[in-house]
């Protein structure tokens, strides 16, 4: 504990703010567990029970994506209007609901509206958006590690969810399973997001990152907090743009690579048993990505990180087009791996250091709901090249030229204006 209290640079007198990044770590981990990772492991008891195809389930999943990015818009304004505490709170009775619903459901269409409509609606208010939203009210300057340790701290999810909802259901059926899971939201992340979020440092008396305020004239040096010069501004709209069409193409790799790497390894000869377990790997190969990465931004320009972050993960899918042993399967888990974990908290670094804390719920809402279309449309648009080529090797070449040009465009946005200039510096 002593060396982490060293590493986030606090004292032991420990800030309000790392108690609610510590909060919201268990409380997307466990939304993110129930209401996104366990999916998959509902899909074959689902459909083993009911006789309704795969692909029928699955397109709820695409469904609550589309609504996710949709509700993500409104979810954001309202997070800026009245912080993060009451809407993720409310995401998270929607979360619980959305699952008794879905454990009900003896209709496709009833599977639509739980998973696609309510669980979806229910994604947008208690993941990271809103969550990202509440980091940059409490830190300044130390934003890059804050949002490391809260996407470490999420990188468990997988890790822990997907082999939890698989026990249940082993044990219990999927329609308790899933009951089950609603109350985990109810017991866990909900009492958290009412119990201990709050808006702002200043509700408590407090200042961002728990620094000590010097009045300007009993000091020689100049503080300088981040500005939110681009919100409204016409070089605001190009940058936000640009960050967009960026994070666009990597959210339709990133998508795509998910739900079609262990397919492809399966076509190419390995094990599928092989294959779940590499893959299921990535999730801890994300974390140090999640918290070293980020945490560099402190000192080097997020963008300039995630230039790097994304060139790796287009490298990374040649080593999967070409692997031809497990250990060669593994090398990709790692470079993927540490890729995805970065690529989230990179995302709210760069955004915090163009738009800072004013309208930054709004304009991370507008910007889910385009990403959105890509994170649903990858899969389809892979599946589809998959079926006319027979093969994916077509496909995974193009998510790699997808992931540099995403480096390329993010790279754009280091040579705009306030990038640096936006964050918290001190002169002396």
């Amino acid at each position: 504990m002593a060396a982490l209290l060293d590493y986030l640079n606090v004292k032991p007198r420990l800030f309000y703010g790392w108690v609610i990044i510590v909060a919201l770590g268990v409380t997307i981990t466990v939304s993110y567990g129930a209401l996104y990772y366990s999916m998959g492991v509902f899909l074959a008891p689902l459909r083993d029970d009911s006789g309704w195809s795969s692909s029928a389930i699955s397109g709820a999943f695409s469904v609550a994506i589309l609504f996710s990015g949709l509700a993500g818009i409104v979810v954001g304004r309202l997070t800026d209007r009245y912080g993060s505490r009451l809407v993720m709170s409310v995401g998270s009775v929607l979360g619980a609901l959305g699952l008794a619903m879905f454990s009900m459901a003896h209709e496709i269409w009833q599977i639509y509206f739980a998973w696609g409509l309510v669980i979806g609606c229910a994604s947008a208010a208690s993941f990271y958006p809103p969550a990202f939203t509440a980091v940059t009210a409490w830190f300044e300057r130390k934003t890059g590690r804050a949002l490391g340790l809260l996407t470490f701290l999420g990188g468990f999810a997988s890790i822990i969810f997907i082999p939890l909802t698989s026990q249940l259901i082993d044990e219990f059926g999927w329609r308790t399973a899933a009951r089950l899971l609603a109350l985990v939201i109810l017991l866990i992340a909900f009492p958290l997001h009412a119990a201990v979020l709050r808006r702002r440092p200043a509700d408590l008396g407090l200042t961002p990152d728990g620094r000590v305020e010097v009045k300007p004239e009993t000091n020689k040096g100049v503080v300088r907090e981040r500005t939110d010069a681009h919100n409204g501004s016409a070089s605001g709209e190009g940058i936000f743009w640009v960050i967009t069409a960026s994070f666009f193409c990597a959210s339709f790799a990133t998508t795509t690579v998910f739900v079609h790497q262990i397919p492809h390894l399966v076509d190419s000869g390995f094990s599928a048993t092989d294959v779940a377990t590499a893959a299921g790997l990535i999730g801890v190969a994300s974390l140090p990505g999640r918290f070293v990465l980020s945490s560099l931004t402190e000192k080097v320009d997020a963008a300039v990180i995630t230039c790097g972050v994304l060139v790796l993960m287009g490298l990374s899918l040649a080593v999967l087009i070409f692997a031809a042993s497990l250990l060669v399967v593994y090398a990709y888990v790692l470079l993927f791996g540490v890729g995805f974990g970065a690529i989230t908290p990179l995302r709210g670094a760069i955004m915090a250091d163009h738009f800072g804390r004013a309208g930054y719920g709004k304009t991370l809402g507008m910007q889910g709901a385009v990403l959105a279309v890509a994170a649903a449309g990858g899969p389809l648009a892979a599946g589809a090249m998959r079926d006319a080529s027979g093969s994916y090797e077509t496909a995974f070449l193009l998510m790699a030229a997808l992931y540099f040009a995403a480096a390329g465009l993010i790279s754009l946005t280091a040579l705009m204006p306030g990038a640096r200039a936006a964050q918290a510096s001190v002169e002396t």
